[in-house]
Parts: structure tokens; C-alpha cells; sequence
């Protein structure tokens, strides 16, 4: 009986395991297709076919091809909160930590994922409210980030800044200027990525410097 329990959980294991395969292969796929085709001209019939499995089997997974966009900007959303948050907390509260973070987003997470990206700043804009929703709720989570990141900067440095607005003000042109940019870097291949990310990031330590009162240190 021992034996029969041990075995049954082995297979459950193994067949969680393949549910999350094919649920990955299939976003893998969706992904592919909205970056190539675009999310309006990629069917469903499209992912199931590069994914080699049947369309039932997708519907299994996801309700619709809005529900399997979601996903991807919550996936998005992970990689880009896990990356520079990390970034962040290895010199947690320094303005350099919030630049490196920035690097990082220009440096590695563009380069790593641009398909990812691409879908963010271009294949889920103006599609469904849900969507737009999905999109919306990750920007907002973004800017709290930074925010939040901000007010450590407020607490390191001893400084304050101009108004009560300031470290919101900062914190949305921030994530305006990394979507922006981030878009015109793929549109054009990527080209002199690393100096652009470096004019960004003069650009916010300038805006920054200038609505702050007191010293901001570099360290």
C-alpha cells in the first residue's frame, strides 16, 4: 500500500510537471507569434500549431488569446520588478543603487527579453480593457516600486524634496522615459542602447538633483 502511495505521487509530480511544460510552451509560443505576426493577426489555431498540440488543449490552459496576453504582461511584470529590485537592494537607499537599477533595465532586461518588452510597449496597447488593465496595474506597480525606492534615497541622503508631489512626479516620468525608450531601442534594433540608457539616466539624476532640497551624494 506504502509502495502504491509512493508510485501515485510520483506520477502526480510528473504529470504537474508536464501541465506546466505544455503551459509554458504555449506562452512561449503566443509570444513568438505576437512579436512576428502581431496579437490582432495571431489566431489561436496559430499558437496550437507552433506549440504541436491541439487547440483544445490551449483552451484547456487559457480561456482566450486575451487571457494568454495577460500572462505575458504579468511575466513581464516579474522579470522587470525582480531584476531591479535586486539592482536596487545590493546598495539599498543610494542614488547610485537607483542608477544601476536603471542599467540593469537597459542593459539587461531589453537585451534578454526584447520579445517580452516588444509586447509590453507595442502588441498590448489599445487592445481590450482587460488587457489594458493588465498593462495599467503593472505601471502602477512600477512607479510604487519607485516610489518606494525614493523615499529610501529621501532617508539615506538626509535630504527632502520640493513638494509633496515630487517622489510621485519622479517616479511616473521615470517609467514613461523607460517605456519610450525602451520601445525606440527595439523599433531600431537596439543600436547604441548602452548610450542611450547612459542619457537617461543623466537625464533622471538631473531631475532628481533639481527637486530635492539638500546634497545629494553619490554614494
Amino acid at each position: 500500500m506504502e509502495t502504491d502511495k509512493k508510485e501515485l505521487s510520483v506520477a502526480a509530480k510528473r504529470r504537474l510537471k508536464e501541465k506546466q511544460q505544455r503551459y509554458n510552451i504555449i506562452l512561449s509560443s503566443a509570444l513568438k507569434h505576437f512579436c512576428e505576426k502581431g496579437y490582432n493577426k495571431t489566431t489561436i489555431q496559430d499558437i496550437a500549431q507552433s506549440s504541436e498540440i491541439a487547440v483544445g488543449t490551449v483552451y484547456f490552459y487559457f480561456k482566450n488569446k486575451e487571457d494568454i496576453m495577460i500572462q505575458l504582461i504579468h511575466d513581464i511584470g516579474r522579470i522587470l520588478r525582480r531584476a531591479l529590485g535586486e539592482e536596487f537592494r545590493k546598495k539599498s537607499g543610494s542614488i547610485e543603487g537607483f542608477l544601476n537599477a536603471g542599467r540593469i533595465f537597459f542593459y539587461e532586461v531589453c537585451q534578454k527579453y526584447p520579445d517580452h518588452i516588444l509586447i509590453l510597449m507595442r502588441e498590448s496597447v489599445g487592445q481590450t480593457p482587460d488587457i489594458e488593465k493588465a498593462r495599467q496595474e503593472l505601471f502602477n506597480k512600477l512607479i510604487k516600486d519607485i516610489m518606494n525606492a525614493l523615499i529610501k534615497i529621501k532617508d539615506h541622503h538626509k535630504i527632502q524634496y520640493k513638494s509633496k508631489m515630487s517622489i510621485e512626479v519622479i517616479a511616473t516620468i521615470v517609467v514613461g522615459l523607460f517605456e519610450k525608450i525602451s520601445y525606440h531601442f527595439l523599433i531600431n534594433n537596439g543600436t547604441h542602447i548602452k548610450q542611450i540608457g547612459e542619457d537617461v539616466l543623466d537625464f533622471i539624476y538631473g531631475g532628481v538633483k533639481n527637486l530635492i532640497i539638500g546634497k545629494l551624494n553619490d554614494n
